[in-house]
């Protein structure tokens, strides 16, 4: 998270999902495997390439969780 004079500038929130997570109520059915969920993504430009950094974050963190997709 980044802050400026008290504002929320960009903010990334990441969730390892396992095999035991209920989707029963999403359709298309979605097939039981191990998932990164990218909860909230927010970029506010200011000129740091903050975007990318958070890309890094999220492929970093996916490869380190083994996860086998993303949503």
């Amino acid at each position: 998270m980044t802050l400026n004079k008290g504002k929320i500038l960009s903010f990334l929130y990441l969730k390892v999902e396992t095999e035991s997570e209920n989707y029963a109520d999403i359709f298309p059915i979605f097939a039981r495997k191990r998932r990164l969920k990218i909860g909230t993504f927010k970029v506010v430009s200011n000129g740091v390439r903050l975007g990318e950094r958070f890309l890094k974050i999220i492929f970093d963190n996916a490869i380190q969780s083994k996860v086998e997709e993303f949503i």
